[in-house]
């Protein structure tokens, strides 16, 4: 009998402001003509363009938060967990995560499924560690 278990933990999007939400955003439409980062070729990154969202586009997660907290952007669509790791290792950051921003209605389909899709990836089991990769110096050599 093999039995299996839910998810070890979920996480999902969170939209990230500068402290006291200066521009007021209270929704993902208010985001347009903004300065608003994500990473590269992500899901949220992707999400964004579709709902027609120009992005300032980063390659790690650390810059793009650099950036927002050194108030050169206006807002970060990231994972929730990002968000909070950043949070601990810079406990006197000026960000303020908005939980409750309600996913915007739209009608293309292309941005619904984005949203769907990212949504889902984020429920996605994480029982144990991933696997470390090898690099090719550190690679077993056949004898």
């Amino acid at each position: 009998m093999i039995s299996f278990s839910g998810p070890a933990w979920w996480y999902g999007p969170v939209l990230i402001v500068q402290k006291g939400n200066p521009l007021k955003v209270t929704g993902y439409d208010q985001l347009k003509g903004k300065k608003v980062g994500s990473i590269t070729g992500s899901a949220a990154d992707l999400y964004l363009r579709r709902i027609g969202i120009t992005t300032t586009e980063f390659k790690a997660e650390v810059d793009e938060l650099q950036s927002l907290n050194q108030g050169r952007l206006d807002a970060v669509l990231e994972d929730d967990v990002v968000y909070k790791e950043f949070a601990d290792k810079t406990p006197n950051n000026s960000l303020e995560p908005l939980w409750s921003i309600p996913v915007p209605r739209t009608s293309s389909a292309a941005a619904a499924t984005a949203w769907h899709a990212w949504a889902s990836a984020r429920k996605i089991a994480r029982c144990a560690p991933p696997t470390p990769r090898r690099s090719a110096k550190s690679a077993p050599t056949a004898k």
